[in-house]
């Protein structure tokens, strides 16, 4: 839809002319901003919302939990977590429980860091694939 068509249809919106105006912003912005976006990335996004709505509220409480943990570690730490969590939730349950009980494994991540990837690779196991 062409933006001038975006923004027409969302101000005559009945329920969004209820929000307050630094929100109905917010959302104008947002929703710029995944226009902007190409295809791939714009679909990225869709799959990402789809796969949090099917979350239950106690999952969605723990990948919160679990992303401020992963925001808490240093950046270089954060992409090792990141890169390790990609790499894991490709492989079968069975070869990443070997990956993640591997003494390299644990040598390598500490506690803190181990429980982030495994909480990731959890939540990641309990959406519709």
């Amino acid at each position: 839809m062409p933006a001038q068509q975006r923004q027409h249809a969302l101000e005559n919106d009945p329920a969004f002319k209820r929000l307050p105006q630094d929100q109905q912003q917010r959302y104008k912005s947002q929703l710029n901003q995944f226009a902007n976006k190409s295809p791939e990335e714009q679909k990225r996004l869709i799959n990402r919302m789809d796969a949090w709505g099917h979350l239950s509220p106690t999952q969605k409480e723990q990948a919160r939990n679990t992303y401020s943990q992963l925001k808490a570690l240093p950046p270089d730490r954060q992409q090792q977590v990141n890169q390790t969590y990609r790499r894991l939730r490709s492989m079968p349950p069975s070869a990443r429980a070997d990956v993640m009980n591997s003494p390299d494994f644990k040598s390598r991540f500490s506690p803190q860091e181990q429980g982030v990837i495994k909480s990731m690779t959890d939540i990641n196991d309990s959406l519709p694939h």
